[in-house]
């Protein structure tokens, strides 16, 4: 759970980097609301994982903390009815939403409800999550039961304290669910067979699931009463330290315990299977302890609040809350509650004392250091830091990217040159440089050498994987001058006079406009248009931004699985599913992604009707082509994408720089592909690809100390340097000097030191 939500803060981070591009340009008052947004929900989520953290280390010693709050700080009752408040309102959702929003009518209030509000998780709409939740809420009241039957004191002693009457309610109700639960028991057995002999065989799935829940409600309200007549009772018996210690031990057993017969159950399930079981359970584990997080805070809040508290903080938050909603203009209703709780318990802990409650020092009441701990400490303060480098790299990048698009200054970082001789010099970054020369007579095409990869031979409308990279290249280069078209041009000859690609871009693309850089290239005679999407161009800092928005759920999993080994034994599935999980709740607090690189794309390919589409292009490129060229309706990114038909690794060949990223670059790629495969067009007879950090520095001593710096000017600034250095050192003596002189006594001074001695 900690590590899911460590994901989600990551998230959440993206976001307000991408959002500080708008909120620089609002007026300060919307500005500063909308910031108070985002620090409200980063501060509710963390709220929630510093609970979550200590119930984890808790839990090593059996919850002190909690055993200390129900020996002297409150009685077991009133801890046990607390704890029940989050379970019988989820109860309560599961049996009421499903039907509500299953049998909708045409009211706008109800659609939205049921479509845009946090409900929705509890519809048919959501099968897997709302299964997960009826499964958590099961095992939590099975928990929820045994913490009953274990705290109360024994039947008799509630008995001879109950009145007649009650107990005659208490005792008729305890026979009806005790036929009942018999009787669903024995259906939901016989379901298994699909064999009908009562008249609940004729329910539905959702009639007969809801069912079930409300038999676990009534069982829920039936103790609750049991502990509501167990008052004027004592449990000193049952609630020693030792006794309770040992009570939390077997709650930990049931906890595995209930999850193992979930994912059991599953596994042999003949429609779920291993994969359907790990999804679950996974959501399950982020689900119980969340259960436990918010008994904990309503225990918290509770015992933070009083009448007085309530009455001063309740309406402030919801006035304010009102007012921070109204100037952030977010639109999203659920931004409000969000603000309002935050700025609740913000109130209640301005109102409290010093010492309180819950303050770090009684949580750690009780428990003894554990070196297991201690690590686990440092990788949470190294997460820790290491989302809040992210944020602040990811706030730069957001204030870059204003400043750049108020400047309209976005510099070409890939070039071409095309000499008469047939060179294609091509630049990129001042870092990596392509030269490609075409055959001749004199200069044969280029022989391929082993290896040979089995994708060589593949070909998509008579495009080889050669073409697609030549094309993914072209990209880079900048459209509203004649490289693009020169470079195509120039790689893909034609015998007619007409080129074989004709160059088409988006009708509303400006340089500084258009988010997302692609090109068509429309070949009649092929019957196909292939668009190329460029990659991270390092001179738009939004495209910086892009690629966190779209690459960090991913690697952060990769780096949760070097921590948590488990994590790589996760289908695909559940990949997906958290990472949508992770963008529906930040959706829901109100936090969205301004815009995505992909839309404007995917309306240009939408726009093609009378002829193929292929979709290519490099890193950041390939990464925006893939969810508008999937089969199936597109869906929203970041993803975790399975159905891939071919897969093909190739060697790179600068191992010797030591750097994956020259690995990485196109202009490599196209190299290695040419060398290994061939190129059925016999186009080019050599291919050279450098890679060198070193050209960079070169630049930048020579732009700073050439161009801009003359050596007069450089001359005379070391000499103001050296100035003021020598100043500053004279200064440094002279005042040690006076110091030291200070400070010595003087000879009559001494001399009379030792007079009286004398």
């Amino acid at each position: 759970a900690l590590a899911i939500l460590w994901g989600f803060l990551f998230n959440l981070g993206t976001m307000v980097g991408e959002n500080v591009i708008d909120i620089v340009t609002m007026p300060f008052l919307q500005a500063s609301c909308v910031l108070f947004v985002h620090y409200a929900v980063i501060g509710i989520i963390l709220g929630i994982g510093r609970t979550t953290w200590i119930l984890t280390w808790q839990s090593l010693t059996n919850f002190p903390y909690i055993r200390r709050i129900m020996l002297r700080e409150s009685s077991p009752q009133v801890v046990v009815l607390l704890s029940s408040i989050p379970i019988l309102l989820l109860l309560v959702s599961l049996i009421l939403v499903p039907s509500f929003c299953t049998n909708m009518d045409t009211a706008e209030v109800t659609n939205t409800l049921c479509k845009s509000s946090y409900i929705r998780y509890l519809t048919p709409s959501y099968p897997v999550f709302q299964r997960s939740l009826r499964l958590t809420t099961v095992i939590a009241s099975a928990q929820f039961l045994q913490v009953v039957m274990e705290i109360l004191p024994p039947w008799s002693s509630i008995i001879a304290k109950t009145g007649t009457r009650h107990l005659v309610v208490l005792g008729m109700s305890l026979a009806a669910l005790n036929g009942c639960t018999i009787l669903w028991t024995f259906e939901w057995l016989l379901r298994h067979g699909q064999v009908k002999t009562t008249s609940l065989s004729d329910l539905s799935q959702l009639r007969w699931e809801t069912l079930g829940l409300v038999l676990l409600c009534l069982w829920m309200v039936w103790f609750l009463t049991l502990v509501c007549h167990s008052f004027p009772l004592s449990y000193a018996s049952r609630t020693d330290d030792r006794s309770l210690s040992g009570f939390f031990r077997r709650l930990k057993v049931t906890f595995l315990t209930g999850q193992a017969i979930v994912f059991m159950r599953a596994c042999v399930h003949p429609q779920m299977g291993f994969v359907h079981a790990q999804l679950e359970l996974t959501i399950i584990n982020l689900l119980l302890p969340l259960f436990y997080v918010f008994s904990l805070l309503v225990l918290r809040g509770f015992y933070l609040s009083s009448f007085r508290k309530v009455v001063v903080a309740a309406p402030l938050s919801l006035v304010l809350a009102y007012g921070i909603h109204r100037h952030a203009a977010i639109g999203k209703g659920h931004t409000y509650w969000i603000i309002s709780l935050f700025l609740f318990g913000a109130f209640l802990r301005l109102l409290q004392p010093s010492r309180s409650l819950f303050s770090s020092a009684d949580t750690q009441k009780g428990m003894k250091s554990h070196p297991t701990q201690r690590v686990a400490l440092r990788f949470v303060l190294a997460a820790s830091g290491i989302f809040t480098l992210f944020l602040l790299f990811m706030i730069g990048f957001g204030a870059l990217t204003f400043l750049q698009r108020e400047k309209e200054h976005f510099p070409a970082m890939a070039t071409v040159q095309i000499d008469s001789d047939g060179r294609l010099d091509v630049r990129h970054a001042s870092v990596v440089r392509l030269q490609l020369t075409l055959a001749t007579a004199s200069h044969p095409p280029i022989a391929p050498r082993p290896p040979h990869y089995a994708s060589c031979g593949n070909r998509w409308f008579n495009l080889s994987l050669v073409d697609y990279a030549l094309l993914s290249q072209a990209a880079y280069f900048n459209p509203q001058n004649n490289q693009l078209k020169d470079f195509v041009a120039s790689v893909f000859p034609s015998a007619s006079a007409l080129p074989m690609f004709d160059i088409r871009l988006p009708e509303n693309y400006t340089a500084h406009g258009s988010k997302v850089e692609f090109f068509e290239a429309y070949s009649k005679d092929l019957n196909v248009s292939v668009i190329s999407v460029r990659g991270t161009d390092v001179g738009r800092f939004r495209d910086f931004i892009e690629d966190a928005k779209m690459y960090a759920e991913p690697v952060i999993f990769v780096i949760l699985s070097s921590i948590f080994p488990t994590i790589r034994m996760w289908p695909d599935v559940t990949f997906s599913t958290l990472i949508e999980l992770y963008h529906e709740m930040a959706t829901m607090f109100g936090l969205t992604h301004e815009y995505w690189y992909y839309h404007e794309l995917l309306q240009y390919v939408k726009s093609i009707h009378d002829r193929n589409v292929i979709l290519t292009g490099h890193s950041l490129g390939g990464a925006i082509a893939s969810p508008d060229s999937s089969n199936g309706p597109p869906y929203t990114p970041p993803f975790v994408w399975s159905d891939v038909v071919v897969v093909s690794s190739i060697t790179c060949d600068t191992p010797h720089l030591s750097m994956q990223l020259s690995c990485h670059m196109i202009q490599g790629t196209l190299c290695n592909l040419l060398q290994h495969c061939g190129d059925d067009r016999g186009r080019f007879s050599s291919c050279q690809f450098e890679h060198r950090i070193t050209s960079l520095s070169q630049d930048v001593f020579e732009a700073v100390f050439v161009d801009v710096l003359s050596p007069t000017t450089l001359s005379g600034l070391l000499m103001a340097v050296a100035l003021v250095l020598s100043l500053v050192r004279h200064k440094i003596i002279t005042h040690r000097r006076l110091s030291v002189t200070a400070s010595s006594p003087s000879p009559s001074n001494h001399k009379t030191s030792h007079d009286p001695s004398r």
